[in-house]
């Protein structure tokens, strides 16, 4: 995903080898990426239970964008696992 970002903005590959420092710190990103999102599902539940202060729409559309947030941390969490299988292919 993020290559696909970048080649639409046009930066290239070879400028962004700066990133390369924050490698050995991939896991701590991971961990903290899961933190949150168990955070934000835990305070969604936890205040269900209470009264809603915010506007209709996104009280409706609140569980939907935290399912769709989720899928999109998850996938950007094991890319580096399955994106080997389907390069093979």
């Amino acid at each position: 995903m993020a290559p696909l970002l970048f080649l639409l903005f046009g930066v290239s590959v070879g400028s962004l080898s700066f990133l390369q420092i924050l490698a050995p710190y991939q896991l701590y990103f991971s961990l903290g990426a899961t933190l949150v999102i168990l955070y934000l599902w835990y305070d969604y539940f936890k205040s269900k239970k209470e009264i809603k202060t915010c506007s209709r729409l996104l009280c409706k559309n609140h569980k939907l964008y935290l399912g769709l947030g989720t899928l999109f941390v998850g996938i950007l969490l094991t890319y580096p696992y399955w994106v080997n299988i389907i390069l093979e292919l």
